[in-house]
């Protein structure tokens, strides 16, 4: 089986340097204007009356002034965003991605779609894992009494872990890039194609990655385990490309297998070229994508685990003592319920933020892509959703009901569906395209595989 056919990607090293908190800083700005006028010059180069020297400095002044309002008109337009990308709601289809430097590059669609993994590039036998877990497919899920709050995010989505439902989005298929929230998926696919205890022999490219990272050394050796806590506790890039360089045996060859773990987990608008994040491109996912990442690790114990883990001690042999990984989630130390799970900032992605949050047995997944403040982002949809929202048991595993021939079909799993809370009682089940459905009116908000009654 070939492997996906990805976009050529040119990758930059970068040099090892202190791992510092990521900052947007402003360029600094040169002022520009007329020179002061000589002591010696005719008064009237001086005056805004007459003379030639007078016409030129009032014409000088006139672009000088047109200039200035549209410096200040374009920073006031990067500051609060372009026209048009406001606003609430599913987007209806991919919208395309404005920044120059993505323009010409192929789509995520562009990657042919696999039946079977890559084959393993390093030699590496693959671990005895299951394919990737097959969810609930997600549905929009009607709208609140309560409007959703403002955002400063240019691209987000809310989705209900339990079902995959989306309950608010944003340009939520746009193609960006996303920083170190790809590592969410680079743990789905380090989790799918390596062991636990496999030990992993640390590379010159991978100690080299630079900018966020825990300083391995070439030639270091420690076990995916703990580069997994490494990379999604601390968000090590060091840590990241050991792993993609294990699982791949180069960037390409991760790259391959980590665009066929998207697609079978429904990331189609994903193509990702690297393990850590750095910007590179071709290197974009969108909002929904990562929201359904995230869901699907949510779904395994190791990475739930490691997202919801504020610190971690990494082993630092030959040191006093042990390597600290710190999470910048400011959700695992400030709101109640916050399980997860990501975040990332690079110059080409802005701040973002994937949150999760459980409560009453209700668990939401918010993504905020290029905020000015992901986490405020983040709370107030996590509140919006948690206030407007309720999830409950249409059918357990097992119970039935009666298709349009008046056959009985059984739930193979509990047939949940989260909806606005003074609709809950409106939901029924229903069988449907071979499936068991939830429908709130004539909308389908939650579906399930089913199967004939024991």
């Amino acid at each position: 089986m070939n492997d996906p056919a990805l976009p050529t990607v040119a990758r930059v090293r970068t040099p090892r340097v202190a791992p510092t908190p990521h900052r947007v800083t402003d360029a600094g700005r040169s002022r520009s204007g007329p020179a002061p006028a000589k002591p010696d010059e005719p008064r009237h180069s001086r005056s805004t009356g007459g003379g030639p020297r007078g016409s030129r400095r009032r014409s000088l002044l006139t672009v000088l002034a047109v200039v200035g309002v549209t410096f200040i008109l374009f920073i006031a337009w990067v500051l609060v965003g372009a026209p048009g990308e406001g606003g609430f709601g599913p987007t209806e289809s991919m919208s395309t991605f404005e920044d120059d430097a993505y323009v010409a590059l192929p789509t995520p669609d562009s990657i042919a779609p696999v039946e079977s993994a890559p084959a393993r590039a390093n030699g590496h036998p693959y671990a005895a894992r299951p394919e990737p877990a097959t969810l609930p497919s997600g549905m929009t899920i009607p709208g609140a009494a309560a409007p959703p709050p403002a955002v400063l995010a240019k691209r987000g989505v809310v989705m209900d872990a339990a079902t995959g439902g989306v309950l608010w989005a944003l340009n939520a298929d746009q193609p960006a890039p996303m920083a170190s929230t790809v590592k969410i998926l680079t743990a789905l696919t380090t989790l799918r194609f390596t062991d636990p205890t496999e030990v992993v022999t640390v590379t010159q490219e991978a100690a080299d990655v630079g900018e966020r990272e825990i300083y391995l050394s070439p030639g270091e050796q420690m076990d995916v385990t703990t580069l997994l806590g490494a990379m999604l506790v601390g968000s090590a890039n060091d840590a990241a490309a050991a792993l993609g360089l294990e699982v791949g045996g180069t960037m390409d060859g991760y790259s391959a297998v980590a665009n066929w773990v998207a697609r079978r987990l429904g990331a189609r608008n994903t193509a990702v070229a690297n393990p850590h994040g750095l910007d590179q491109p071709g290197h974009v996912t969108s909002a929904y994508d990562l929201a359904v990442l995230a869901r699907a690790g949510l779904s395994d114990p190791a990475f739930a685990q490691w997202v919801r883990t504020p610190e971690y001690a990494v082993p630092w042999p030959g040191h006093p003592g042990p390597r600290i990984a710190t999470s910048h989630n400011k959700l695992l130390r400030t709101y109640p319920g916050a399980i997860g799970v990501k975040t990332g900032m690079t110059n080409g992605a802005g701040n973002c933020l994937v949150g999760a949050a459980t409560r009453d047995g209700r668990t939401f997944i918010v993504v905020s892509m290029s905020s000015q403040n992901p986490t405020a982002d983040n709370v107030a949809l996590l509140d919006w959703a948690f206030a407007n929202y309720t999830t409950i048991k249409v059918l357990a595993a097992g119970e039935t009901t009666t298709d349009h021939d008046g056959v009985e079909r059984a739930a193979a799993t509990d047939l949940l569906a989260t909806v606005p809370a003074a609709q809950a009682a409106g939901v029924t089940a229903r069988f449907e395209d071979g499936r068991l459905q939830a429908v709130l009116g004539d909308q389908v908000v939650s579906q399930v595989d089913a199967r004939r009654p024991d």
